[in-house]
């Protein structure tokens, strides 16, 4: 069955997506590499990582489509709930802010951090599942690492203002 939702203002829903790159690693120098041939990594299967994979943690504004993401590896990985505090906490840096209605919360998401959704009901931010069909946020990991593969982000540094800090229409 289909579902679909309506946003009526910004921080109406936010669309949570980490994932672990089927493309992207990190060598044992430091350095970021492409893999073109896609890597089988599941987030909520540790035992699947066969190298140090690069970790996306991204946030989504349903309504204006402004996304805000942070990245990571494997051996690095750190808790949603630090994301989402950062994410929804006002920066200097970024226009993404404030703390939504709703937020998408995918399976991977619900079997790695089980209490997520027992503490997003308890602040009253209601958990909307992301049924199967829905690619939440795969077009935004496409984009962010093209981004980080062309060298846009380096050593924590943007060298130009990123292409998340622009409003994109959701797909």
């Amino acid at each position: 069955m289909y579902q679909s939702y309506e946003t009526d203002h910004s921080n109406h829903v936010h669309q949570l997506v980490v994932a672990v790159s089927r493309h992207l690693y990190i060598t044992s120098d430091g350095k970021l590499k492409h893999q073109k041939k896609a890597l089988e990594a599941k987030l909520d299967r540790p035992d699947s990582h066969t190298k140090r994979h690069v970790v996306h943690y991204l946030i989504r504004d349903h309504f204006s489509g402004l996304f805000y993401a942070e990245v990571t590896d494997t051996e690095n990985s750190f808790s949603v709930f630090d994301f989402l505090y950062r994410a929804w906490s006002k920066k200097e840096y970024h226009p993404l802010y404030g703390v939504p209605y709703a937020l998408t919360v995918p399976k991977n998401v619900r079997a790695v951090w089980p209490s997520l959704v027992p503490f997003l009901e308890e602040i009253t931010i209601e958990p909307i599942d992301v049924t199967s069909g829905f690619q939440g946020g795969v077009r935004d990991i496409r984009t962010w690492e093209d981004d980080l593969r062309c060298g846009l982000y380096k050593s924590g540094q943007i060298k130009r203002h990123p292409p998340f800090w622009h409003r994109r229409n959701p797909a």
